[in-house]
């Protein structure tokens, strides 16, 4: 009888390492339920920040230009270009003339289209593509609350 309880024993006992592992699983789960939220709020502001720091490159680049049209505009054949196109000029012995097909053109002196909210180009890598998901981030349409439209007669 002794023998038996000796073998029902053993099978009943576990390795004291496999109470280490459980021990050491539980502890990862509790760390992970605490820290959750805060990498979520961290990766959720690198996200916001990757987007605002795309969408300021194409405002750059959008301001770049108009700064180049203003200094065009500052010379005496920016004006007499621009008097040209807005109010078909012409000067004393010059002829005017119009060509129709070119729908298209866009005018040298025209502002560039205003830039939308979220219109920077983000990188999104498998890795993010797995954190968005993670993390539950979704891409939306951002609302642009300013009135950004082209200036008439400009």
């Amino acid at each position: 009888m002794a023998k038996t309880n000796v073998k029902e024993n053993a099978l009943v006992r576990k390795h004291p390492a496999s109470r280490v592992l459980w021990i050491i699983v539980i502890f990862m789960l509790i760390a992970g339920a605490i820290l959750y939220p805060a990498y979520k709020s961290k990766y959720q502001a690198e996200r916001e920040n990757g987007r605002l720091a795309a969408e300021f490159e194409v405002l750059q680049e959008r301001n770049e230009k108009i700064k180049q049209q203003i200094i065009a505009l500052g010379t005496p054949e920016g004006i007499e270009d621009r008097a040209r196109e807005i109010f078909d000029w012409v000067r004393e012995g010059e002829q005017a003339v119009n060509i129709d097909g070119f729908d298209n053109l866009e005018s040298s002196t025209d502002l560039p289209a205003p830039i939308a909210q979220g219109s920077g180009e983000v990188l999104k890598t498998w890795w993010i593509k797995l954190q968005d998901f993670i993390f539950g981030v979704k891409e939306t349409e951002p609302i642009n609350p300013y009135l950004d439209e082209i200036i008439p007669g400009l």
